[in-house]
């Protein structure tokens, strides 16, 4: 039985073939583990990958981003603040001090014409 070894380009987009397997995906792909494949890992065409060990720190890259997620809603929620407050709170300050400023300027404009 011939013995396949999982590949994957080294640069995104390659269009490399191999002559018997066929043509290589960026996710990767099995192919024969022969002269031609060692002489396109040998050229830094290609490397050889375990997909199974890169799904299990996958899995783990995702239980720790979750965690932080976690923390940073807790924390949130202890100030009492959401993301919806704070920005519907920075959209009304321009224009309440905009208001503001306006009638200053009426005040002001009053003031100096005697009406």
């Amino acid at each position: 039985m011939t013995t396949k070894i999982w590949v994957r380009p080294k640069t995104p987009g390659s269009t490399l073939a191999h002559p018997v397997s066929g043509p290589i995906r960026d996710s990767g792909r099995r192919w024969l583990d022969d002269a031609f494949t060692r002489r396109r890992i040998a050229d830094g065409d290609i490397e050889e990958f375990d997909p199974d060990a890169e799904k299990a720190s996958d899995t783990s890259a995702a239980v720790t981003s979750g965690t932080a997620s976690t923390a940073d809603a807790t924390s949130a929620a202890s100030t009492g603040t959401t993301a919806a407050s704070t920005a519907a709170s920075t959209a009304a300050a321009p224009a309440a001090s905009s208001t503001t400023t306006k009638a200053a300027d009426t005040a002001s404009a009053s003031t100096t014409t005697g009406t």
